[in-house]
């Protein structure tokens, strides 16, 4: 899981068909006189479809880099993936529509793992349509699922860099309530499945390879820097070509961008570069 940003505050961008706002609209009407109803007739229970809309699925596609939000493997090249409610649009049906409760994520993630999942610390509280100025005001104290778009994943996960396996950052060993975020999401969203712990192994592996790499051409570099000049050019040169490979594993579209950034950052740290921003983290 990796931080995205979303430019857009709305689905104000969504501009086909023309009729797509009137449609909204009604769809969300309609849903409220349906759910405030207490003698509603189950059969009759509206359908959510405006949020199917292709230009918001491509919107979420390039915000997530074509890679699900939650265990950050690539998604588009083998299926067409699914637009997530990050809150249930079957417990909280206000939020089917609503452009910031919308995610991009693969079907392992969506269907199979958190499916309609949204624990709250509140004694598993479900908030109703009325109270839905106090749920915002209070789902960040009660909220127990790590939301891409708002906190950033990288302070709360860390890495076994011998299985790839993703736990709770030790940072937050003493923080309870970030310990429990990170506990839940991770079970909730399936992160431990082993066919995506062998996925990150795999990346894990190369990373771990082109390290060595890198170090070798340094330890070169540092052998020889009193000899010609011409020489230590070159091998200047060669440090700097695989530190650059190195940073291709950082590239926003490659997958497990958690686990490689903690990798690289502890390399820069060990050999006394400055950390690049791209590997920074918000805390």
């Amino acid at each position: 899981m990796i931080k995205a940003k979303r430019q857009e505050a709305d689905l104000t961008f969504v501009n086909k068909p023309k009729d797509f706002h009137d449609k909204l609209k009604i769809e969300f009407e309609t849903a409220k006189d349906y759910y405030s109803n207490p003698t509603k007739d189950k059969a009759q229970k509206p359908e959510f479809t405006c949020y199917r809309n292709p230009i918001i699925k491509n919107k979420l596609i390039e915000i997530f880099n074509h890679k699900c939000a939650y265990c950050d493997s690539n998604v588009t090249h083998i299926s067409a993936g699914d637009v997530e409610h990050f809150r249930p649009k079957s417990k909280y049906w206000w939020f089917a529509a609503d452009w910031n409760n919308l995610l991009f994520a693969c079907e392992k993630c969506n269907r199979t793992g958190k499916n309609d999942e949204f624990p709250l610390s509140k004694n598993d509280f479900i908030y109703t349509y009325s109270e839905k100025e106090k749920f915002i005001e209070e789902e960040t104290n009660y909220r127990l699922l790590i939301n891409p778009c708002i906190e950033d994943p990288e302070n709360y996960f860390e890495y076994d860099l011998k299985e790839a396996i993703i736990k709770p950052r030790q940072t937050v060993q003493n923080n309870s309530r970030k310990k429990i975020m990170a506990e839940t999401s991770i079970n909730v969203y399936k992160l431990q499945r082993i066919e995506l712990v062998h996925e990150r192994e795999k990346v894990l592996i190369l990373l771990l390879a082109q390290i060595e790499f890198t170090k070798k051409a340094i330890e070169n570099y540092q052998k020889l820097y009193n000899y010609p000049k011409g020489l230590t050019i070159k091998l200047e040169e060669k440090v700097k070509r695989e530190i650059q490979i190195l940073l291709e594993f950082n590239n926003s579209k490659r997958q497990y961008l958690g686990m490689v950034r903690q990798i690289l950052r502890d390399f820069f740290v060990e050999h006394g570069f400055n950390i690049p921003e791209s590997l920074k983290t918000s805390e």
